[in-house]
């Protein structure tokens, strides 16, 4: 098995400190909706293990590919796009490095991506049992994509399945 570790930085609203005036806030606002938009789209691909780091199952290298391209694509289109951004921050590359790992080498990262998705599994859990879950589609549909990657990164351990049934029947119940 081959899994691939996607490696990215973004820029950041930082960026935009150079601004003077009533378009700081508008440039701001772009360069945050864009990194929030990059990291959704690659985030559903796989399993975040560290900071800027996901891990994505083989099966899924050709949508990867894809979603790396339309990352970068959005990023040259909003530089070439908007003056006041390209005139005040120059122009806003993302950086993704995609690094294709062997089973080997998966074997020692496989239980970050394991707490990764029980942090993420709890929280959940959490969400529900305070009452801040409203879209019970919208969380069983995570639930599905979070048990649809662990499954294929082979980390679908005792612990993970046993937060997943607990997830589910608390939906059923709510």
């Amino acid at each position: 098995m081959v899994v691939y570790l996607v490696l990215y930085d973004f820029p950041n609203e930082s960026r935009a400190r150079r601004i003077v005036g009533k378009g700081r806030e508008k440039v701001k606002s772009l360069i945050r909706n864009m990194r929030v938009k990059s990291l959704s789209k690659l985030r559903r691909l796989g399993v975040g293990i560290v900071e800027s780091t996901i891990v994505v199952p083989e099966s899924r290298l050709r949508e990867l590919e894809g979603t790396v391209r339309e990352v970068k694509e959005m990023y040259r289109g909003a530089s070439a796009g908007s003056h006041l951004l390209e005139q005040a921050v120059g122009k806003l590359e993302p950086k993704i490095v995609v690094v294709e790992v062997s089973e080997e080498e998966f074997e020692k990262i496989k239980p970050l991506a394991q707490e990764k998705i029980c942090g993420r599994l709890d929280t959940l859990i959490r969400r529900i049992l305070l009452g801040e879950a409203r879209n019970k589609n919208r969380i069983m549909s995570e639930v599905r994509r979070i048990a649809e990657t662990a499954g294929e990164l082979g980390i679908l351990s005792d612990k993970v399945k046993a937060k997943l049934a607990t997830l589910v029947r608390l939906v059923e119940e709510a």
